[in-house]
């Protein structure tokens, strides 16, 4: 079986015109460079007809409403440009502007476009804030089939932000297992990944239950761990006791890593919603970037 390659040629990035949407549009375009994909950028919004429309006026209002689309399309390239400048016109970019919710829109257009990676930013809400308005990332990394990057502000730079042509400073990667079929998902790009930057690869395993010899659990890891892991990159196999979420959070921010890649098991939504899962506390808190590698992906062929 040859080593499994993470080279995505399609990149689709949501915006709402906003300043992290902006940052999530410079990182898509570093990406677009970085695997020479075509970039797809993406506004949607949700259309009501009012019911007192009558049939008569319903054509005038398609006809508006086709007007207003136009417009759109035209307001989202300007914005483009305005954020990526020159950069712009070297990249193969499609412009989209759809109507519906924007989760439930980003994630048809992934499907429709044959996206291999998604790019979004999160604020991260938590509590009350988080459960009342939602969030837009976490549906679509609950629901999505291909990989989500995931930026928030205030983090440490993963890139210049100014340069979109920038290339990542990666020379750090942190890849969370735990001895399951996605933990091995995500630990394959993070290889392919580490490989490509020429990074440093740790593998965290935590040991939530504290009755583990560690030195035996170091061993199980290593063994865990695919032959040709070793041979792409350097790879160092760390085990931890205690709160999987907070450990892998704690130990991203003091080991001052570039990137945070984990494997995201499905789960219902109203467990998900009500309860959380171990990947959803740490999208909500990690305090760098983050790519979330859904089970079974669509594009894995490793």
């Amino acid at each position: 079986m040859r080593p499994f390659s993470f080279e995505p040629k399609r990149i689709l990035t949501a915006v709402d015109f906003s300043d992290l949407s902006s940052l999530a549009l410079k990182y898509a375009a570093v990406g677009a460079f970085q695997f020479n994909a075509d970039l797809i950028v993406m506004h949607a919004e949700r259309i009501e007809v009012p019911p007192y429309i009558l049939a008569d006026d319903y054509e005038h209002l398609l006809s508006e409403l086709k007007k207003r689309r136009h417009l759109a399309e035209e307001f989202l390239a300007d914005y483009v440009h305005q954020v990526l400048g020159n950069a712009a016109e070297r990249l193969n970019i499609l412009y989209l502007v759809v109507e519906g919710h924007p989760a439930d829109a980003i994630l048809q257009v992934s499907e429709t476009e044959r996206a291999e990676l998604i790019v979004m930013g999160t604020h991260g809400r938590t509590g009350w804030q988080r459960f009342r308005l939602g969030s837009v990332t976490e549906a679509v990394v609950r629901g999505t089939k291909v990989p989500v990057f995931v930026v928030r502000q205030k983090e440490r730079e993963f890139i210049d932000v100014n340069d979109p042509t920038a290339v990542p400073k990666l020379t750090k990667i942190l890849c969370p297992v735990n001895f399951t079929e996605t933990a091995k998902l995500a630990l394959n790009y993070a290889v392919s990944i580490a490989a490509r930057f020429k990074a440093h690869l740790t593998a965290l395993y935590i040991d939530e239950e504290g009755e583990t010899d560690r030195e035996k659990a170091r061993d199980e890891l290593c063994q865990w761990l695919p032959d040709e892991v070793t041979t792409q990159c350097s790879v160092e196999p760390i085990v931890l006791s205690g709160r999987a979420a907070n450990q892998i959070v704690a130990f991203a921010q003091e080991g001052n890593f570039d990137l945070l890649v984990i494997g995201a098991e499905r789960k219902p939504l109203l467990h998900s919603v009500l309860f959380g899962t171990t990947t959803e506390a740490i999208l909500r808190a990690s305090p760098i970037p983050m790519l979330i590698v859904p089970a079974q992906p669509s594009n894995f062929s490793g």
